[in-house]
């Protein structure tokens, strides 16, 4: 499916995507891709999303070219011949949500665990969770190790991970081995905020910044 529009066209596209199978190719072409919060709208189903740079009303010769390049992706990604996401040499499938301060756990786990199943990982910045839940809704998982469940925290506490209602539900409901850790649930993160913009109650918490305007923050209790 291809979607092509201005911010309308992106909202409402999307809310149709997000209800598409995964393997289903998906792409929307918009003037308004680097809005903010245009992230929480692709869903977790991999929807593909190109700036159109130019205002899309009337076609001229710019528009023309941006969207012969849009058209060759969509056909790449519906004529290219991709097998099936069969699982690696008939080894079950294991989804795992990590992150950075977690890798030397989620490395030793591979490692123990490797050679009889295979691991796929999920970063936990938000989406890649609620994807992973969809995935493993699709039935293509046969277990779960949950290390880093911080998107409901941070949902919770208005931060800028994107959880799901169905957040650690879905596994249980299809009755597969689930295993959770509570790495990162007790901190917070923030984007769009410099350490002299935090605001002076998260100044005096423990606190992170992990790039010029990306911070972690301890929360309180």
């Amino acid at each position: 499916m291809v979607a092509i529009g201005g911010m309308t066209t992106l909202v409402m596209a999307s809310s149709i995507m997000r209800e598409m199978p995964y393997q289903i190719p998906k792409l929307i072409v918009s003037s308004a891709a680097s809005m903010p919060g245009v992230n929480r709208l692709f869903g977790p189903t991999g929807i593909t999303l190109m700036h159109s740079l130019i205002d899309i009303r009337g076609l001229n010769s710019l528009l023309k070219a941006q969207l012969s390049r849009a058209a060759a992706a969509i056909c790449g990604m519906v004529e290219a011949e991709i097998p099936p996401p069969y699982p690696e040499k008939g080894k079950p499938r294991i989804a795992m949500t990590t992150y950075g301060y977690i890798d030397n756990c989620a490395r030793y786990i591979r490692e123990l665990l490797g050679k009889k199943y295979e691991f796929i990982g999920f970063h936990a910045t938000g989406m890649p969770e609620v994807a992973m839940e969809k995935l493993i809704e699709e039935g293509f998982f046969s277990g779960v190790i949950d290390l880093v469940p911080s998107s409901i925290t941070n949902e919770k506490f208005s931060g800028s991970r994107i959880s799901w209602s169905r957040r650690l539900e879905v596994a249980g409901e299809k009755g597969l081995p689930q295993v959770v850790a509570p790495a990162g649930v007790d901190t917070i993160s923030r984007t769009g905020l410099t350490a002299e913009e935090l605001a002076p109650e998260l100044k005096v918490r423990k606190h992170y910044l992990g790039l010029p305007t990306f911070a972690f923050y301890h929360k309180s209790g």
